[in-house]
Formats: C-alpha cells, structure tokens, sequence
C-alpha cells in the first residue's frame, strides 16, 4: 500500500485543483481548504519531509521577491496554492508546471484574445488545473 500512497496522493490533488479550477472560475475564489489538503496529500508525495520544508521556504522569499521586483501581486489564494504545491511537488516540478501554465494561458489568450497579457487578472487555477494534468500524466507514465 506504501508504494501507491505518492500515486494516489498526485491523484489527490488533481481533484483538488479541479476544484480549484471551478471555484476559481465561478467566484474568483479559491477556498482555503483546497491548499490546507493539497499540503496535507504533499507528506505523502516522494521527497524527504526536509526538502518539502526547504522548497516551501524557497518559494516564500521567490514570491516576495517577484512582488517586490515586479511590483504586481497575485491574489492570496493563488500564493496559498503555489505554496501548498511547492511542498507537495518541489520546486522543480512545481517550476514545470508554472511553465506550462504560462504556455497554456499564453494559447488560450491568442486564442480568444481576451484580455492582455500583461497585468490582466485571471483565475489561475483554471489554468495550474490543465498544467498539473499534463505534468502528472507524464511524470507517470514516464516513471
């Protein structure tokens, strides 16, 4: 059973950001549940409990030193969901996953041209949702 808990933990949590996504979508919202579970499945991702710590930390001074850089801010819940993903994932993956949803969210605006790239609020989740998928779905089947 131990060895399928980091499957059924990633399973977990693209339940979880479909949640997020139709929340997010819906009511601009992502409730505070969602990342409270997303970091309670990440103890039971693969990685030692140091490390998730150590990437949780890393991402809280990465996000308070692109808000200051950039001098635009992400809504709270959107931080509370990086947060709770760095621990679960790390911060490669979660980096991998930021990647595609930039690339996801960059066809989709091209796509409907909606919006503007820069400075345009959206519901993030709607777009981490389809990234997670791709990501999981690799890592798996490549693993």
């Amino acid at each position: 059973m131990s060895r399928y808990l980091p499957l059924l933990s990633g399973i977990a949590i693209g339940v979880l950001l479909a949640v997020a996504c139709h929340t997010d979508y819906k009511k601009r919202i992502i409730p505070n549940a969602i990342p409270i579970f997303i970091l309670a499945a990440g103890f039971f991702t693969s990685g030692s409990l140091l490390m998730k710590f150590v990437n949780l930390a890393a991402m809280v001074l990465i996000i308070v030193v692109a808000e200051k850089a950039l001098h635009q801010h992400s809504g709270g819940g959107d931080i509370k969901l990086y947060l709770a993903l760095s621990f679960a994932l790390g911060l490669l993956s979660l980096g991998i996953v930021l990647m595609e949803t930039i690339l996801i969210y960059a066809i989709y605006h091209a796509l409907t041209e909606k919006g503007k790239l820069k400075g345009c609020r959206f519901p993030v989740a709607c777009f981490v949702f389809p990234s997670y998928c791709i990501y999981f779905l690799t890592s798996t089947i490549l693993l």
